[in-house]
């Protein structure tokens, strides 16, 4: 919405409309035994800003899914490199 529309967060001083959200990668007991650690480490590793995430999700609506990840991929690819490697270039 925001990425489509010159929207912006209001106010909320009393805290009604809760506070930031934040978006974590879950997985059952035991997942980073099963799966190689660099999988592992790849989830550790992942983050998107928001007005990046927005913009995604926007592409996407727009075409597909993989069709939106296909170009954030390719805009951005040191982020991209670092959730690969943990390196940045």
């Amino acid at each position: 919405m925001f990425a489509k529309w010159d929207l912006r967060y209001i106010e909320d001083p009393k805290g009604t409309l809760g506070g930031r959200e934040r978006i974590h990668a879950l997985a059952r007991k035991g997942f980073y035994q099963d799966v190689p650690y660099e999988v592992f480490e790849f989830f550790t590793r992942m983050y998107i800003p928001l007005s990046e995430l927005e913009a995604v999700m926007l592409n996407a609506s727009k075409s597909s899914y993989g069709d939106a990840v296909d170009k954030y991929i390719e805009e951005n690819p040191q982020r991209v490199q670092y959730w690969m490697t943990g390196e940045f270039k």
